[in-house]
């Protein structure tokens, strides 16, 4: 083989070969400062939900501590504490909670209801997790009420003497769905397949999902994402002011076995996390394929530069080595 030829083969490959290293490692560089960016576009905007939805909580159980506090009801359960109620202020009580309209009901100690707007009196709620606990901090829960055939979240607080603040008993309200839904299907910069959703502390979804109908306490989704956010709920359930905490980018199959890029944040006060989460495909296929055509057209603009360059050179060095051998001849 000439030297010429050698030398044109040897800075092909190496022209080839670099070239491809080059792209390769610029393009995987470049697709972690995406995901990077992409991860701190979501935990803003997961951070900025879950601080809208705490809001929102506060302002429901703020009405529920209003609502207990009024003269009218504290007088009720001291009577029923004492067992003196009479059927005429039962019938104003009811009325009064009716006219509310917004799913208040009154327990004894015990967790039997006293006065309600959607179940008669004497229904056994004794079993829910705030009786078991003592009944003497508030519980936010999440239920399908089967006769109103709804789904709700429950807020139920101690009732408390506004003169000794001793309990009373407990007092409750019904939450409607429909704000938390549209707090989490703003989808405001999230693309097409962006989301964000609720879960409880077992899983289940609260909210409603994009790509699954009828969710609510039946689809758990069960994701690294998901996985990640219950763990921390857990470690920092006792902290409930530790809400910014490191995290890396998180990459996973989301609950409909699609790619995605994902951050959480936590709702202490009712054990929930909050999941946002978008298609990695969205956002880092364009990239690809930028990167593809870019890619290819410098490994050949380099690849074609350098055989050149190595035709050339490896040319004049086979004119110089036949040169040599013709002085050498004479």
């Amino acid at each position: 083989m000439k030297v010429g030829a050698f030398v044109f083969i040897i800075m092909t490959l190496f022209a080839l070969i670099g070239s491809v290293v080059g792209t390769s490692y610029h393009y995987v560089q470049n697709q972690k400062a995406m995901e990077a960016e992409v991860f701190a576009h979501l935990e803003t905007a997961v951070q900025s939900r879950a601080a809208h939805i705490n809001g929102f909580l506060d302002k429901e159980i703020e009405k529920l501590e209003i609502i207990s506090s009024g003269f009218f009801f504290v007088d009720f359960i001291k009577s029923s504490e004492r067992g003196d109620i009479n059927s005429d202020v039962f019938i104003k009580v009811k009325k009064r909670i009716d006219d509310l309209h917004i799913g208040i009901a009154i327990f004894d100690k015990e967790g039997m209801i006293l006065v309600s707007e959607n179940n008669p009196p004497g229904t056994d709620y004794s079993g829910l997790e705030f009786f078991q606990d003592g009944g003497d901090k508030t519980y936010i829960l999440s239920y399908y009420d089967m006769v109103r055939n709804e789904s709700y979240v429950g807020i139920i607080m101690p009732f408390l003497d506004p003169e000794t603040n001793v309990s009373l008993g407990a007092i409750a309200l019904d939450v409607s769905l429909d704000e938390l839904n549209e707090i989490t299907l703003d989808k405001s910069g999230l693309g097409k397949t962006g989301e964000l959703y609720l879960i409880n502390e077992e899983g289940y979804a609260i909210t409603d999902l994009l790509f699954v109908d009828d969710v609510f306490l039946k689809w758990k989704v069960d994701s690294i994402g998901s996985r990640d956010c219950l763990e921390d709920l857990e470690e920092y359930r006792f902290d409930e002011d530790v809400q910014e905490h490191e995290e890396d980018v998180l990459l996973y199959l989301d609950y409909f076995g699609q790619n995605v890029i994902g951050a959480h944040d936590y709702i202490h006060k009712a054990k929930w996390c909050l999941l946002a989460e978008v298609g990695e495909e969205e956002v880092l296929g364009l990239q690809k394929e930028i990167f593809q055509r870019v890619s290819i057209t410098i490994v050949v603009v380099i690849t074609l530069f350098m055989s050149l360059v190595g035709l050339i050179f490896g040319s004049f060095i086979d004119k110089r080595v036949v040169l040599k051998k013709s002085k050498r001849r004479l």
